[in-house]
């Protein structure tokens, strides 16, 4: 299968300097907070990490609100989600969906079913009338790449058919910080026996070069004897207050990315043959009249960068995805899209 992803910058030019709308990172991070903490710990890169991470599952526990009974560390979420795999003979996945959790259940000799998504991008809980024994069943909120959010009463109508039928769900939570749901499943993890909640502080925290992901999950044990010894980093290991405690910089992002995003929705809607889905989180899915591959290589010569959807399962070539930035950058977005408008008449 195509293994396409965004954040690819260094294929479309060496020096990186594109304007990246293919990422979905968090703009205004990492913060000057982070970022000291990092220069004044470089000597660690010296030394092993503590192999029983004892600050940073202190910090998650209280940034989390779960116990560290329930916490596995990952050098990025994907290590953890693919330790979830492992415990499962039959993998359900929607489609669209990211495309690793089909990579690695394949890498893994799994049984994959995959289920289309309708234009709501919203699981049907009738869809997974079938046998769920050994089975583990994927969902991602806010999803991606249309970034449309489950509803409580949603998740818990999926939940209770899955886990009642014996299967597990692993409930991809990357865009959580990003999103408007108001709860939150990690700190209930007692409450569902049959969970996996994956996070990571790649996108909303702006890490994806430091790969630390997370999981809570009732099978930690049977997780973590997946995963190798000392696989997340000295430095991250000793990041755990100055990440998860700056109340400042997680408000005002959430907030300024809220607007700008529902700004840029707007500006967008205004384009003739734009079509974008209204989204929570950090990104938005379009849907478009154009030439894509032409759209795409006549962007990337104006110096921006965009994902195409062409490698996704039931979505194709009519999407493309668009990271939600600072206005200054979603203005330049903006203007490149109505330049190609024009052109078209």
């Amino acid at each position: 299968m195509n293994k396409g992803h965004g954040a690819n910058i260094f294929k479309y030019s060496k020096s990186g300097e594109l304007l990246d709308f293919s990422s979905n990172i968090n703009p205004y991070g990492p913060t000057g907070k982070v970022k000291k903490n990092i220069r004044e710990h470089l000597d660690l890169i010296a030394r092993y990490p503590d192999v029983s991470y004892g600050k940073l599952f202190e910090a998650l526990e209280r940034y989390l609100g779960a116990d560290k009974s329930h916490i596995s560390l990952g050098n990025g979420a994907m290590e953890v989600i693919d330790a979830a795999i492992s415990l499962y003979e039959n993998i359900v996945i929607f489609e669209p969906a990211f495309m690793e959790y089909e990579i690695r259940a394949r890498e893994q000799k799994k049984n994959i079913k995959k289920i289309n998504l309708d234009a709501s991008f919203k699981p049907d809980v009738r869809d997974l009338d079938f046998d769920l024994k050994n089975t583990l069943v994927i969902l991602t909120s806010p999803h991606n790449p249309s970034g449309v959010s489950l509803t409580k009463k949603e998740f818990d109508e999926i939940y209770e058919k899955v886990s009642e039928s014996g299967g597990a769900i692993l409930m991809d939570e990357a865009f959580h910080e990003f999103s408007s749901v108001s709860y939150d499943l990690a700190k209930e993890i007692s409450k569902y026996k049959n969970l996996f909640v994956v996070r990571a502080a790649t996108k909303f925290f702006s890490l994806p070069g430091l790969r630390f992901g997370y999981m809570v999950s009732n099978f930690k044990e049977k997780i973590d004897n997946h995963i190798p010894t000392w696989s997340v980093s000295s430095l991250v290991e000793n990041l755990g207050e100055d990440l998860f405690f700056d109340e400042e910089f997680i408000i005002s992002s959430k907030e300024k990315l809220a607007k700008s995003r529902n700004k840029l929705f707007s500006e967008l809607q205004k384009i003739d043959g734009i079509y974008p889905i209204p989204s929570d989180a950090n990104y938005i899915l379009i849907k478009t009249d154009f030439d894509n591959e032409k759209l795409f290589q006549n962007l990337l010569n104006k110096g921006i960068l965009v994902r195409k959807c062409d490698n996704y399962d039931n979505l194709g070539h009519q999407y493309i995805r668009v990271a939600v930035k600072k206005d200054e950058d979603n203005e330049k977005l903006v203007k490149a899209l109505k330049e190609e408008e024009n052109e078209r008449f």
